[in-house]
């Protein structure tokens, strides 16, 4: 059985927690008592699956390969290591920004992709307008309509494309599942959802 551990570290991430050096050997139901007990924001699922059913449910690895039009790594980390500070927070910087806030669930779709671009766009949003205006914008509809420009779907995509998709003919709103919105994302994996 294979662990599904990388949502756990995301949300740890995310969350910024202070990690102890001694917990980051932990992995399955002990990683997730852990992640549980030094936080409150969330709670951590622990669950066993084989290791077909969960390449069957991430997007595939051929999209973490660069896309046409991506900025080089190289170039990108000279740029990079020049402006980043030592510490930043953006729940802290933006406080009235409540989607910089959100950990969203893709549950068993590989659409991190349009997770990320979504998260992306809501954030800039209420960034550039100060607050003013707090969309939280669908996955659903860029899995829905970019077709094979962005991606495959819950196979797996590219945020950049994803971007591009937006910039060029819109995307609508939509929370998580059963959210608000136009578009709100229709699948649900926790001990919650009617189909788990």
């Amino acid at each position: 059985m294979m662990v599904l551990v990388l949502p756990v570290l995301l949300a740890v991430t995310h969350a910024f927690v202070p990690i102890d050096l001694n917990s980051q050997t932990l992995t399955g139901k002990a990683l997730v008592d852990y992640v549980n007990s030094v936080q409150s924001l969330f709670t951590v699922e622990h669950i066993d699956v084989s290791k077909q059913f969960m390449k069957s449910r991430v997007m595939d690895v051929k999209y973490a390969d660069p896309h046409p039009g991506d900025i080089p790594s190289a170039k990108l980390n000279i740029v990079l290591a020049k402006k980043i500070p030592d510490t930043f927070d953006a729940r802290q910087k933006w406080k009235n920004c409540t989607s910089i806030k959100m950990i969203r669930n893709q549950a068993n779709c590989g659409s991190c992709w349009a997770f990320g671009a979504a998260e992306v766009i809501s954030d800039r949003i209420c960034i550039v307008t100060k607050g003013a205006r707090q969309p939280i914008i669908s996955p659903t509809d860029m899995l829905d309509c970019c077709g094979e420009y962005c991606g495959y779907g819950c196979d797996g995509g590219y945020s950049i494309q994803a971007l591009r998709w937006w910039v060029s003919n819109g995307v609508v709103t939509g929370g998580d599942y059963q959210g608000d919105g136009c578009k709100p994302y229709p699948f649900c994996l926790s001990a919650g959802c009617p189909d788990a």
